[in-house]
């Protein structure tokens, strides 16, 4: 039962804390540096997470079609300017080149 509690309180807490930042951001003036970036977070956050998991999953070994992959990705946006176009380019990759090589 301990562990069920444990969890209930760190779940509310992270909750509270993710509240406490959208209210007490919305009183304070960001600055026009801040606004200007932000939205590239979502983007940056995306690809940490995904080199994150293309590390563990390849022990730097293997890592030619997710590298692939991420190449062929950040090609399709810096050519059409949407996001989507990313997945829409390097899932396609990720998958042929596993299933040529084996990765």
């Amino acid at each position: 039962m301990s562990a069920l509690l444990a969890v209930l309180a760190a779940g509310a807490g992270s909750y509270v804390f993710r509240l406490s930042m959208v209210a007490v951001g919305g009183r304070f003036r960001s600055l026009r540096q801040v606004e200007r970036t932000a939205h590239l977070i979502v983007p940056i956050t995306f690809a940490a997470v995904a080199a994150g998991g293309v590390v563990a999953s390849t022990n730097y070994a293997g890592a030619g079609p997710p590298l692939a992959a991420v190449a062929a990705g950040v090609v399709a946006v810096r050519q059409t300017g949407r996001s989507y176009a990313g997945i829409a380019a390097g899932m396609p990759t990720l998958w042929a080149l596993s299933a040529v090589l084996g990765g």
